[in-house]
């Protein structure tokens, strides 16, 4: 690692630091989703018991992450980007890197 000042061990450890910050983040962050999910949106019939899950995960990552991006657009639009590569919308993919990069 030529020219950088930390160690593979310094690096790891700053690695596993902010990757176990993060996921603690998205857990208290789905939780908190989750137990207003069932609080309110359920019984309101805003969302279904079965959708209750996956909207509450999905708000945890979203939230964790705009937070660890310091709630900056573009790389927001980056996550965005790398998931739509990731479940092969190629297309809609290309569009937004287009947008990105205008």
């Amino acid at each position: 690692m030529k020219g950088d000042s930390m160690t593979t061990t310094q690096m790891t450890a700053q690695f596993s630091t902010e990757l176990n910050g993060l996921l603690l983040n998205i857990r208290n962050r789905a939780m908190e989703q989750f137990t207003y999910n069932l609080e309110t949106n359920i019984p309101r019939g805003s969302l279904t018991p079965a959708e209750a899950v996956n909207q509450a995960i999905q708000c945890g990552v979203v939230a964790a992450m705009s937070l660890r991006h310091d709630f900056c657009i573009e790389p927001s639009l980056q996550l965005a980007h790398a998931i739509l590569e990731d479940v092969n919308a190629h297309t809609e993919a290309a569009a937004l890197g287009k947008f990105m990069t205008a």
